[in-house]
């Protein structure tokens, strides 16, 4: 490795070699602890318990799964299964209209209170509808003699005759539906029909109705059947802690916790490989004793171990031989950063001793003047002195 890496570098390789060493060392760990090595046994409660919780955990993501796609089937079946019964609750109505025509055309004392409440209204319907088309025949028959103009008129009322029969029999196969929908699913024509009592128009028409009735049962037992697994795969999925219909959130966080304790197995495997390691290899690299085991995972981790202790001391001294050669190199700036100063405050003592002296010299000068002064000063004063005396005598 160059001496010119920068610390960055060699800090992120010092990082890269502490990492790989980690990982060898749980990989030592992890061969103790499958082999049932001896220096291990009190941690071995301890791996097995990691080791289980995350076996559970993976277990319960696979069947969370596989509820889920079992939900989904059972949707799609009973989505299938609903449409199909709306299809066929389609068929019953012509089913039902000719049940209730033979009904009536066969009254019995098998069924007859049921159709009491359709007597009545049905007779007076087709009484009505009977009346409308014999007046309808008689139309036809007047127009057949009428000249043209009479005839229009009368195909007016013909017309208005024909739409009122029309409406009389959508009543009348109203009324029939009903009719055959009320009684059939009374009952009241079960027993009979399969003792064979029934009228044989009767029994004609409820055989249809009878096939569609056992179809429906069938297809409405497989709903009720799918609706019971959904209840159930529902619960199931709950029981997981699956309590919407995201299963993936749910998964998520066991996935989580699986991480959890891959990391609690592995901090496990690592510590225990650290100190086994350490019987055998000092921090620097350097063998302290021959390791005499079988385990060549073990052997080769040691010697990977090794090479990588030996590659962190000289990537450490690196680092150390940068830093040092990096505060000498401070130093050094400092102490020509200081001589510069020390000539510098030279030159400027050098300038103020020279303005010193100049000083000196101007106050040298100044004291002669001042002496010439205080002389002239003095003789004057002693000539007044004299002037003075003399003019008072």
């Amino acid at each position: 490795m160059s001496i010119h890496k920068t610390t960055h570098e060699l800090e992120k390789r010092l990082e890269q070699l502490q990492l790989q060493i980690i990982d060898a060392e749980v990989e030592i760990g992890n061969n103790l602890f499958l082999s049932n090595d001896d220096c291990v046994n009190q941690h071995q409660e301890e791996f097995l318990a990691y080791q289980q919780k995350r076996e559970q955990l993976c277990s319960d993501i696979e069947e969370i799964r596989a509820l889920s796609e079992k939900r989904q089937q059972f949707r799609n079946d009973s989505d299938s299964l609903r449409q199909q019964m709306d299809a066929l609750a389609s068929n019953w109505t012509p089913l039902y209209e000719n049940l209730g025509t033979a009904i009536a055309d066969a009254p019995n004392v098998l069924y007859d209170m049921e159709f009491d409440a359709f007597r009545e209204p049905i007779a007076e319907l087709r009484q009505k509808n009977n009346d409308a088309r014999v007046a309808l025949d008689n139309l036809k028959d007047q127009m057949a003699n009428q000249s043209f103009m009479n005839r229009l008129l009368t195909q007016v009322q013909y017309t208005s005759r024909n739409k009122a029969i029309s409406q009389l029999e959508k009543k009348l196969a109203q009324l029939y539906i009903k009719c055959g929908k009320v009684i059939f699913e009374s009952g009241v024509l079960t027993a009979p029909f399969e003792e064979g009592n029934l009228p044989d128009i009767v029994s004609e028409a409820c055989i249809p109705c009878n096939d569609m009735q056992v179809r429906s049962n069938q297809l409405q037992e497989q709903i009720d059947n799918c609706l019971h697994h959904l209840e159930e795969n529902k619960q199931a999925l709950i029981d997981k802690g699956v309590t919407s219909d995201n299963p993936d959130k749910r998964i998520k966080t066991i996935n989580q916790e699986v991480d959890q304790e891959v990391q609690k197995q592995s901090n496990l495997c690592q510590a225990c490989g650290h100190d086994f390691v350490a019987r055998y290899i000092d921090p620097e690299g350097d063998l302290l004793e021959e390791y005499t085991g079988d385990n060549t995972v073990i052997s080769e981790k040691l010697q990977q171990i090794i090479q990588l202790k030996r590659d962190k001391v000289v990537c450490t001294r690196k680092i150390q031989i940068i830093n040092l050669s990096n505060q000498i190199d401070g130093i050094s700036k400092k102490i020509t950063s200081f001589r510069a100063s020390i000539a510098d405050n030279q030159e400027k003592i050098a300038a103020l001793q020279s303005r010193n002296q100049e000083l000196e010299d101007r106050i040298t000068l100044s004291l002669s003047e001042k002496e010439q002064l205080a002389v002239q000063l003095s003789e004057l004063e002693l000539a007044d002195t004299k002037d003075t005396k003399r003019l008072e005598e």
